[in-house]
């Protein structure tokens, strides 16, 4: 294991510059895009069980939970052990997701500091165990797509177009930006969200994949950030596309 990166302490939430991230193999200027910057990707591959506009997203297939712990779908054979091969413990996990929902949420959460938010109902056995290890405070949702619904700013904030996670997320002191709904690419059948367009690249940097200044919630994002002190990094090239998130998983020392 070399010694320039350490594993991200919490979940979404790198204090330095990202090193390895986890996002889909397909994404390919996204990935062109991060490695131009330094940082090395690991991919998840197709799913023959999931739709094809989430077949290749991380977000259905990996959690990654800090503490240098990822829990993995047992399809993903090449990713588990790239993960393994950079020193990150693996948990497989003991069903693979499959489409219809919600049997594709199995792993589809979001933790951030010591609190797990997702419809817990869908969740993985070993994402459960892994909750009670650590004594996770749970924020059970109506909304199966965790992940994909909540873009990570920082530890006391987060942006989402979903009006449940919004309202469950305020009464836990989270600083909430709701921006509107229906204007992120998924798929010629579906919207998708920004989280699942997004990804912490540092303390104080995020990714978004595509044109976020076409959002037509730019100026309240951009403001939220810059009271948060997080600065956007994206591409104008292309439009703001879900492609099932960027989890950040190394970070420099």
């Amino acid at each position: 294991m070399h010694n320039n990166y350490k594993f991200i302490e919490k979940s979404n939430l790198p204090q330095n510059k990202v090193c390895h991230c986890i996002l889909g193999e397909n994404s390919l200027k996204t990935i062109s895009f991060l490695n131009k910057m330094g940082i090395k990707t690991l991919v998840t591959q197709k799913s023959k069980k999931l739709d094809d506009e989430i077949a290749f997203h991380a977000d259905t297939q990996v959690i990654y939970c800090g503490k240098n712990t990822a829990i993995i779908s047992p399809n993903q054979v090449d990713l588990i052990e790239k993960v393994k091969e950079i020193g990150c413990r693996v948990e497989v996990a003991e069903n693979e997701p499959f489409s219809p929902y919600p049997h594709d949420i199995l792993l589809n959460f979001t933790i951030i500091n010591d609190t797990i938010i997702g419809k817990f109902d869908s969740a993985s056995e070993k994402l459960l165990k892994l909750i009670e290890i650590n004594n996770l405070k749970c924020i059970n949702t109506k909304q199966g797509y965790s992940k994909c619904s909540i873009c990570v700013v920082n530890e006391n904030a987060v942006i989402t177009e979903d009006n449940g996670i919004a309202t469950l997320l305020k009464k836990s002191q989270f600083d909430i930006l709701k921006i509107e709904s229906n204007f992120i690419n998924l798929s010629n059948r579906h919207y998708g969200f920004l989280g699942g367009a997004s990804g912490k690249l540092s303390d104080d940097t995020i990714y978004f994949n595509g044109n976020i200044e076409e959002h037509p919630s730019y100026k309240d994002i951009k403001k939220f950030l810059d009271y948060h002190n997080v600065k956007p990094i994206y591409d104008k090239s292309y439009k703001l596309t879900d492609i099932g998130s960027i989890i950040p998983i190394t970070e420099q020392i």
